[in-house]
């Protein structure tokens, strides 16, 4: 198989793989409103007002510093409209599965040869 045919035979999979995933983890509901520490989070990001303090106030975080620093993060810049959050993860869902697909086709197919 040439490598024209294998990528598009690989964008058909790809494409059929996100659609898959948006439907599987977003048809049942769309948007969700925000849960558990993410009020907290949220309440934090009113709080600061640079990257520098965000990056020293989470550092600290016992939990979690580097999801703590992406939330607040995230918060300061989408505000608190859960649909955009919703639309953000849609986003980085599907870059994750076409990043990882391509990895793992990339590495079969050297394997394969």
């Amino acid at each position: 198989m040439n490598n024209q045919a294998g990528d598009a035979k690989l964008g058909l999979v790809m494409a059929v793989t996100v659609l898959l995933q948006l439907v599987s983890r977003y048809a049942a509901a769309p948007v969700v409103d925000f849960c558990r520490d993410d009020w907290m989070l949220l309440l934090m990001s009113y709080d600061y007002s640079s990257l520098g303090e965000i990056v020293a106030k989470t550092w600290n975080n016992p939990y979690r510093p580097l999801s703590a620093f992406a939330h607040v993060a995230a918060f300061k810049v989408l505000g608190d409209t859960p649909a955009l959050y919703t639309i953000l993860g849609m986003l980085l869902h599907s870059l994750f599965l076409v990043v990882a697909g391509r990895l793992v086709w990339d590495l079969t197919r050297r394997l394969s040869t």
